[in-house]
């Protein structure tokens, strides 16, 4: 089933913010970013095309300019995913995508693909291009955990004393990025 931008861009859109991270990012680089994007949901507009969760396991995303990847039809079917058209209330920019793109939280940004072309859904494991070159097929940003020092938890302007919702020495907290 083939549909256009306008009957893309007439759907029920909806606002998320969300934090993209290339894959090779090193410590204090400007290879991440947040920004409030407004799509579609991909799930409804796989279920308008009547995709079917029986066969799918894969949803392939081809871009115009050959790039390809893939996400398990699972994660394709979550409401958080959508088809991006605008980014911080403006049009998409071009470096970002420009008309649509990809949007899976808490996925590497290879998984996010740009300036899409075609959608297909895929009986199979599919493999993008940088799969068969020893990158992550699964994509997921990983969760790190840090030691939580009571001295440096309070705010910069008041770092004394501990408060008594610090937690003690030795315990760990969770980051996520998504």
């Amino acid at each position: 089933m083939s549909r256009g931008w306008r009957t893309i861009s007439h759907h029920d859109s909806c606002d998320q913010i969300s934090t993209l991270m290339r894959i090779d990012t090193l410590p204090g680089a400007d290879s991440m970013g947040t920004a409030t994007w407004r799509g579609i949901s991909l799930k409804q507009l796989l279920l308008d095309c009547g995709a079917d969760a029986d066969t799918a396991r894969d949803v392939v995303f081809r871009g115009i300019d050959g790039y390809d990847d893939s996400i398990p039809f699972t994660r394709a079917m979550q409401d958080d995913v959508i088809l991006a058209f605008l980014m911080n209330g403006e049009k998409l920019p071009k470096e970002h995508g420009f008309p649509i793109r990809l949007l899976v939280p808490g996925l590497y940004g290879i998984k996010n693909v740009k300036w899409i072309v075609e959608i297909k859904v895929h009986p199979g494991d599919y493999k993008g291009y940088w799969q068969p070159k020893g990158w992550t097929d699964d994509g997921t940003i990983k969760v790190f955990r840090t030691s939580i020092r009571p001295d440096i938890t309070k705010p910069c302007a008041d770092r004394s004393t501990p408060s008594a919702a610090s937690p003690s020495v030795g315990q760990t907290a969770s980051v996520k990025w998504s």
